[in-house]
Order: structure tokens, then C-alpha cells, then sequence
């Protein structure tokens, strides 16, 4: 990117003679500008500052005749820093702050806190419930010993179910020979989940 002067001697290499003087009223105008150190470079305020110099009026500085000088103003619009977006909203109270190192170490943790954020609407959208099961897994203490094991096993088994001639139900219930209900419901997923588990 040339800077506004490199773009003041291009224009002139490339214009008609007449147009060097307008050319450096545009420049001595936004030069002002610079040293006041605004960054307002608008093409209205660059014709209106620059009046005194010679800088066309801004309908001219926007006609197609004009284009010399936009460039010339561009060059020097970029070369001013963008002025950072001031906070709103919940976070307003920053901009309260005493400038110097407090308010920018704060607005960088904003800035942190914002894009972390983000990274977690992407990972897990809105509205969507996560459950997280904290348990931890039975330590040996709670672990079954090998008789134990074996004792639950057979309680399962169909050999036990088929010997006392049990039924099992839907619910993980078991009904004797006559259909009366010798085991409470969930009480065989009760023991499948205690072989799993422990």
C-alpha cells in the first residue's frame, strides 16, 4: 500500500499540469487533518477544511473528474487506526473506567470472555440440554467377590427361573407356578445391572 505521499507523485506523474495544484490543496488539506490528529477524512470535510487551500467543493470531489482526488484522501483515510467499536450492553461499565492499564487489561479479558463464547454457541447450540453424570465408577471396595458374583448369576439364570418354575414378567418382575407375583417389578434389572456394574 503506498503511503499519501507515493500517491501524491503517482497522481501527479499520471495528470495534466492544471491538476497538480488542486492536487496538493487536497494533500496540504488532509495533511491538516492528519497533524490535528482527527480521523475524519470524509470527502465533505476534506472540501470544507481545504477551502482555504483550493480543494473543489465536495460535489466535485465526487463527480467522475474527482477520482485524482479520492484516491489522494483515501490514502490518507487508510493510514488512520479503526477506532475501536465502543461496549454496550452489560459490559457499558468498562468504558467507565480510568483509562491506562485497568481498562485494557479488562477489555482484553472481555475480548477473551466474547470469543470463548462463541466457540461454545458453535460446539453446543442454544437451548440444548447436556447431562453429566458425575458418578464415578465403584471403586474395588464396592466390587462384587467371585461367590457373590456366582450367587447373582444364578439368580438370573434360567436354570433358576425353569427349577422353582417361575415366569419372568415384562417388567423385570417373576410370577410363581400359579401367576402370583413372588418378585417386585425391576427387581431382575435390579440384579442384571448390579452383575454389570459391580
Amino acid at each position: 500500500m503506498m503511503s499519501p505521499e507515493e500517491t501524491l507523485e503517482s497522481l501527479k506523474a499520471s495528470s495534466p499540469p492544471r491538476v497538480h495544484k488542486t492536487l496538493d490543496a487536497v494533500y496540504l488539506a488532509c495533511r491538516d487533518q492528519k497533524e490535528r490528529k482527527s480521523t475524519d477524512f470524509s470527502y465533505a470535510m476534506i472540501a470544507k477544511i481545504g477551502k482555504v487551500y483550493g480543494v473543489p467543493a465536495k460535489q466535485s470531489l465526487h463527480n467522475e473528474g474527482g477520482a485524482r482526488y479520492r484516491a489522494l484522501i483515501d490514502a490518507f483515510a487508510a493510514e488512520v487506526p479503526p477506532k475501536p467499536k465502543p461496549i454496550s450492553g452489560k459490559y457499558a461499565w468498562i468504558e467507565g473506567l480510568p483509562l491506562g492499564e485497568q481498562k485494557l487489561l479488562t477489555s482484553m479479558l472481555l475480548a477473551e470472555l466474547k470469543a470463548a463464547e462463541f466457540k461454545l454457541r458453535e460446539i453446543l447450540p442454544p437451548n440444548k440440554i447436556v447431562s453429566i453424570d458425575t458418578r464415578q465408577q465403584p471403586s474395588e471396595i464396592f466390587k462384587l467377590l467371585p461367590g457373590e458374583r456366582r450367587a447373582l448369576e444364578y439368580l438370573v439364570s434360567s436354570d433358576f427361573l425353569s427349577e422353582r418354575s417361575l415366569t419372568l414378567g415384562t417388567r423385570g418382575d417373576a410370577y410363581g407356578p400359579e401367576g402370583e407375583q413372588l418378585f417386585r417389578p425391576g427387581t431382575f434389572n435390579a440384579l442384571k445391572k448390579a452383575l454389570e456394574y459391580l
